[in-house]
């Protein structure tokens, strides 16, 4: 199986992490990630495709998976941020919220594990903009409220 290029359109997601100030860590691995909250039809259009990207299923009635993307390759080409755009085609900055709506480009390969599944890019069709949440302090400088230690 050679490398194919697949789409999944009009996509609700959550976590979204594509830029490098804003990324995902594991195993001393750096990369960038999304979920995507998928409906069967999607399921199975990313079943076809041979990857071994398994959706699970949630209390919701839609199907979550993770597609990421390396920061760091081998191969310079298939490593970096993914390229992140607006609906009209234009580079994208802005972070992502839960609950926006992309559609997402993503390549399927040959590992010696098997297919691997790799993002390439994610247009961002209706962006609900992520708010960073306020920091809150529990607690007062009164010492009345006591502390449990």
């Amino acid at each position: 199986m050679a490398t194919t290029v697949h789409y999944i359109d009009n996509v609700e997601c959550e976590w979204a992490k594509l830029y490098e100030h804003n990324h995902d860590s594991y195993g001393g691995k750096d990369f960038c990630s999304i979920d995507l909250l998928l409906n069967k039809e999607q399921v199975e259009k990313l079943k076809a495709t041979g990857s071994k990207a398994r959706p699970k299923f949630e209390e919701s009635g839609k199907y979550r998976v993770k597609l990421r993307r390396n920061l760091e390759n081998r191969i310079a080409d298939f490593g970096g941020v993914p390229e992140v755009v607006d609906a009209e085609g234009n580079n994208f900055t802005k972070l992502i919220g839960n609950g926006s709506i992309v559609s997402v480009k993503f390549s399927v390969y040959d590992t010696k594990m098997g297919p691997g599944t790799r993002l390439e890019k994610v247009r961002v069709d209706e962006l609900k903009e992520y708010v960073k949440p306020e920091p809150t302090v529990s607690g007062t400088s009164d010492d009345s409220v006591g502390l449990p230690f």
